[in-house]
């Protein structure tokens, strides 16, 4: 599990995180179209799913991916909707990732 401080919330609602996506990957060991788990506390119940994709319009409307940003940054968005309030998260707040069991 990586924890990650919110960076940013952009006007669409999208997460910006405070790590660029390729280490993000690397410490989870993950690729292109894998799945990963998400939630904003370490218990066991809050965990959604989100796709590694390349851009958000990569998952089904109302589903999370995570990808590379514009600012190079990892950043989780939610097709159609904000993640940010998907998550209830707001800028200085932490995300814990995982790889999906």
């Amino acid at each position: 599990t990586v924890a990650v401080p919110v960076f940013y919330i952009d006007s669409f609602g999208n997460i910006i995180l405070s790590t660029d996506i390729k280490s993000l990957t690397r410490a989870l060991k993950l690729k292109l179209g894998d799945i990963i788990e998400v939630s904003t506390n370490l218990t066991s119940s809050g965990w959604l799913r989100a796709k590694v994709a390349r851009t958000f319009s990569e998952v089904k409307p109302g589903e999370l991916a995570i990808y590379e940003g514009s600012l190079g940054l990892a950043e989780i968005a939610v097709n159609l909707s904000a993640a940010s309030k998907t998550l209830g998260v707001s800028t200085g707040d932490t995300i814990y990732l995982r790889k999906a069991q």
